[in-house]
């Protein structure tokens, strides 16, 4: 029932879309800023307030502003251009990343778009590698007279490669590495900027405490649930028409692949304390991003793309042991022999 509601709202939608629409004239002046959501902030498609908004989102949440109409409304850029009424917007950064909310981690993730370092060693250079993916770092300069270019080559590749990994090495999607003489330039590509994920990041830290239940295994029904009503499988990104890759378009154009789905599960199970991996690899033939998460000492498999049916949310793939995963070890980690349903 839950997507076939959706289809008809689409349909009424499109009815009210296709009926002739007076629209406001308005002119833009073109402006550059970060600017934060505020309490119930109301997107739309024009800056027109009898117009029904297309999402509304809490408080705290960055966005990138890029105009000021003519009738005082904020030209946003979220994957797409929207509108903001004037009032809702503040220069002021909410404390959505810094509450405290009973059962919810803080993420304290520090963003840097540049660094450079002197390394003298493979171990100095793998660490730090490991902190530039964690901060988001776009530019890694690095100086060293030691003979590692090979090695830090083969250590990026092991990572973004990797069966099993965290948020950071996952959300990346590829590298650049250049030398000349002693000097290294790693130059990394992500799923989406630090912008989108800082808005990630909010959102999460705002939604996790309702999704926290009675046992470790009801918390994680209710989050792959909420995930997969959140969110649909975007096939124009995988027909290449379209590019809905990241948690953060998971959370705000609700479309999404693989990636997006299992990275947004395990930023829920990092803010929620639940260990947990996305795993990457072969599945059904092609490339695919799952989870691997721990209840009770035990690691199960779950798939929260797979079980975003068009009419429903399937069970196929929750808490599924080495008797129904199709696998028994993923990289370094071993299924419990039983599902847990």
């Amino acid at each position: 029932m839950r997507k076939t509601a959706l289809f008809f709202t689409t349909l009424v939608l499109s009815f009210l879309f296709s009926m002739e629409v007076f629209a406001i004239a308005f002119t833009t002046t073109p402006v550059s800023k970060m600017m934060y959501t505020t309490e119930n902030t109301q997107v739309y498609t024009q800056p027109d307030n009898t117009l029904v908004p297309v999402l509304a989102a809490g408080s705290g949440i960055p966005v990138q502003v890029t105009g000021i109409t003519s009738n005082g409304w904020y030209q946003i850029d979220v994957s797409g251009v929207y509108y903001v009424p004037g009032n809702e917007l503040t220069d002021t950064d909410q404390p959505a990343l810094t509450s405290s909310v009973p059962g919810v981690i803080p993420i304290n993730r520090t963003y840097q778009t540049a660094v450079s370092a002197t390394v003298n060693s493979e171990d100095e250079m793998q660490s730090l590698v490991d902190q530039a993916l964690d901060m988001h770092v776009y530019t890694l300069s690095i100086n060293s007279r030691a003979n590692i270019f090979s090695s830090t080559a083969n250590y990026i590749q092991s990572l973004l490669a990797g069966q099993n990994g965290d948020y950071s090495t996952h959300s990346c999607n590829g590298y650049h590495l250049n030398r000349e003489k002693n000097n290294y330039t790693i130059t990394f590509e992500y799923l989406a900027t630090i912008e989108e994920d800082q808005a990630s990041d909010a959102y999460v830290q705002q939604t996790a405490g309702n999704l926290i239940g009675g046992s470790t295994k009801e918390t994680i029904r209710r989050v792959h649930d909420y995930i997969c009503n959140l969110t649909g499988y975007s096939n124009e990104t995988v027909a290449n028409v379209a590019d809905f890759r990241s948690p953060y378009d998971a959370i705000v154009s609700h479309q999404t692949v693989c990636t997006g789905y299992a990275l947004l599960f395990q930023r829920y199970m990092d803010a929620l304390g639940i260990p947990c991996t996305t795993a990457a690899g072969i599945r059904n033939g092609g490339p695919h991003m799952w989870n691997i998460v721990n209840v009770d000492g035990q690691w199960y498999h779950i798939d929260c793309t797979w079980d975003d049916q068009a009419a429903y949310i399937s069970n196929r793939w929750f808490l599924c042991g080495a008797d129904t995963a199709g696998y028994s070890t993923w990289g370094s980690l071993t299924l419990a022999p039983d599902s847990l349903k």
